[in-house]
């Protein structure tokens, strides 16, 4: 691990610059995580040659920073010599690609692991698991590199054909392959991810580890899925009743919103709204009936990696006919969803068709490209 010495003194100035989230009000995990979807989190690289595992877990851990996991995992990647009685095992696999961080109660651990895509991106993936977070269950996270602007990119949902249940499985990240292993806590049984390639994960194994927490909230609400979507008007933004009643509205602005359940151009809230100058606005989702948000002031960014089109097609499936071809980066507006999430259905000007989710980006301060 030669190279990674070489963090010692970014991370600790680094470390000391950014706002200590934890000691605000940015208690978990899954918190920070949420906080920085649609940021572009820049890897610093501190040795010749492209960035390695530890860049990644490093840019990750950094970004996290305050959480007992993620800080011991910056100090064993960043310090010389650096022992915990805390942890148990450290694998640093720098050729596979690879990091595991097992503390000694065997329950507690971190994993990192990467490869490369056809089109020069990296796909990197973690895992961390905490029983005493606020969020305690084993969270899942997919991100992409670019070698162009040097940034990792949240890829939200993940992507996968189905989620698993996170208050009843564990993950195994690859150290050889792309397959993810699946275990279900209470029973044993073993399902895993299966790399399809640059689309993601097919999942194959028991129904038993499938649930209903798509969003990974914990909140065992019957959700089957999750749009993450831009929402921006340079007006005040309408918010309906189930009944299609304005509420209140929300401040013209540029936001991020979770959003589920389209229908007839309404879609529902889920969680609140973060803008552009960071400031949170709290959106009462608990409101009888749910809070709804029209169509028409929601957008997301089409992502051309490789310079190729983006179809639409008349249907939530690939062999089915294109509607039309985008060329390059363009705002579509989402009006509907396949069950899983997987395949959006968009407007784009006055064409309409479906597009994979992996094909969209929902970070309004770049389009992920």
């Amino acid at each position: 691990m030669k190279t990674v010495k070489r963090f010692f003194l970014a991370v600790t100035m680094l470390a000391l610059s950014m706002p200590a989230f934890a000691q605000q009000n940015k208690t978990s995990v899954q918190e920070i995580w949420e906080y920085y979807i649609n940021e572009a989190l820049k890897v610093e690289c501190y040795h010749e040659g492209s960035p390695n595992i530890a860049d990644f877990a490093n840019t990750f851990a950094l970004a996290h920073w305050g959480m007992p996991l993620t800080n011991e995992l910056s100090n064993y990647l960043s310090v010389d010599n650096y022992k915990s009685s805390d942890v148990k095992e450290f694998i640093y696999d720098e050729k596979a690609g690879y990091i595991r961080l097992l503390f000694a109660d065997e329950e507690r651990e971190v994993q990192a692991c990467y490869w490369n895509l056809p089109d020069g991106r990296k796909r990197v993936v973690f895992m961390l698991y905490d029983p005493n977070d606020p969020t305690p269950y084993p969270l899942l996270r997919f991100y992409d590199y670019n070698s162009k602007n040097k940034s990792m990119y949240a890829l939200v949902p993940m992507p996968v054909t189905e989620e698993c249940n996170p208050m009843r499985v564990a993950y195994q990240l690859p150290r050889k392959g792309k397959d993810i292993e699946i275990i279900d806590r209470p029973t044993g049984m073993a399902g895993k991810y299966v790399y399809i390639g640059n689309d993601g994960f097919r999942y194959e194994g028991p129904d038993v580890l499938l649930g209903d927490d798509a969003d990974g909230d914990g909140d065992m609400d019957g959700e089957q899925g999750l749009l993450y979507c831009i929402l921006s008007s340079e007006e005040e933004i309408p918010v309906y009743s189930e009944e299609g009643v304005v509420v209140y509205k929300i401040p013209a602005g540029l936001y991020n919103v979770r959003l589920k359940e389209p229908e007839e151009g309404m879609w529902r809230i889920v969680g609140y709204a973060l803008d552009t100058e960071d400031a949170e606005y709290v959106i009462d989702t608990d409101f009888n009936g749910g809070l709804y948000l029209m169509s028409d002031h929601l957008s997301l960014f089409t992502i051309h990696y490789d310079g190729s089109e983006v179809n639409l097609y008349s249907e939530p499936d690939d062999s089915s006919a294109v509607t039309v071809s985008i060329p390059d980066e363009s705002v579509v507006c989402p009006i509907g969803a396949t069950e899983d999430y997987y395949w959006i259905h968009v407007m784009w000007g006055d064409k309409d068709g479906w597009v994979q989710i992996t094909k969209l980006c929902s970070n309004p301060y770049s389009s992920c490209s």
